[in-house]
C-alpha cells in the first residue's frame, strides 16, 4: 500500500498523467487506465479495477510526441483503494528502457515549462 508502503525509490519519479494499456499476461485480460507518476523502473496508475500484487503485466505507455506506444512489462507491487470502484497501484517494470524513459523526461519537461 503507497500510505505503508517504504520507499525505497532509487530514481526521481516525474508527475504524468499518461493513456496505458495493460494486459494480464497470464489471463490476456486487458485493462485501459492513466499513469499517476513515471520513473525509470516503475509507475504508480489509476484504475477502475484492483490490481492484485504480483500480477505480471505488458504495458503500452501512450507518450504524446509523434511515435509508437512504448511497450514494457512490470509486475504489480502494491494496490489499494482510494475511492468506490478507483485503485492506485504501483507497478515495478521488468527492465530499464532508457531510451523510452528519454521520451518520457521531454514529455514531463515540456509540460512543466
Amino acid at each position: 500500500m503507497e500510505n505503508g508502503y517504504h520507499d525505497k525509490r532509487r530514481f526521481q519519479r516525474f508527475l504524468l498523467s499518461l493513456p496505458l494499456r495493460l494486459l494480464k499476461i497470464f489471463s490476456n485480460v486487458e485493462y485501459h487506465c492513466r499513469t499517476k507518476n513515471i520513473s525509470p523502473c516503475g509507475m504508480g496508475v489509476i484504475i477502475d479495477e484492483e490490481l492484485k500484487p504480483h500480477t505480471r503485466l505488458e504495458m503500452w505507455l501512450e507518450i504524446p510526441d509523434g511515435h509508437e506506444p512504448l511497450h514494457t512489462q512490470g509486475e504489480v507491487v502494491w494496490s489499494e483503494m482510494i475511492a468506490p470502484n478507483i485503485y492506485a497501484a504501483g507497478i515495478a517494470l521488468a527492465e530499464y528502457d532508457l531510451v523510452g524513459m528519454s521520451r518520457v523526461i521531454k514529455i514531463a519537461h515540456s509540460q512543466a515549462c
